[in-house]
Order: C-alpha cells, then sequence, then structure tokens
C-alpha cells in the first residue's frame, strides 16, 4: 500500500460496496473477496454493488476453486 497508494482507495470502495473486507492477493496487484457476493442481479451475474464498482474503473473477476480431488478426477 506504500508503493501504491490507489490500493488502498480501492480496498476502501470495495469495503463500502459491499460490506465486505477484501484481502490482498500474494502478488501485491489484486484485492479478492472470499464467499458468494453475486446473488444480485447486475450485468455479469454481478451484484448491483459489484456492477457500480466496475463503473469506477474496477475489473471484476469472478471465479470459483474446487477441492483437488474433484479437479484432478
Amino acid at each position: 500500500l506504500v508503493v501504491e497508494p490507489q490500493l488502498a482507495r480501492w480496498r476502501d470502495e470495495i469495503l463500502r460496496h459491499t460490506g465486505v473486507a477484501p484481502t490482498l492477493a500474494g502478488s501485491g496487484a489484486t484485492w479478492f473477496l472470499e464467499g458468494d457476493i453475486t446473488s444480485g442481479s447486475g450485468a455479469s451475474g454481478s451484484s448491483p454493488e459489484l456492477t457500480d464498482l466496475a463503473a469506477r474503473g474496477a475489473t471484476i473477476v469472478r471465479t470459483h476453486t474446487v477441492d483437488a480431488v474433484r479437479a484432478t478426477g
């Protein structure tokens, strides 16, 4: 956050719009949220909160994980 102050702004925006505190990824360039916060009816299956963040310039990528046994068969 010291090197790139804009990260703090996005952290605060994500928290304000979703009510969920984001976690900074290990790369230091990406915030992520755990859990499903996309139950709304916004664009691309996103909640209105995420749609608003995207309109402000955020790139929203919805992902999911599966356990190793299921992933490898």
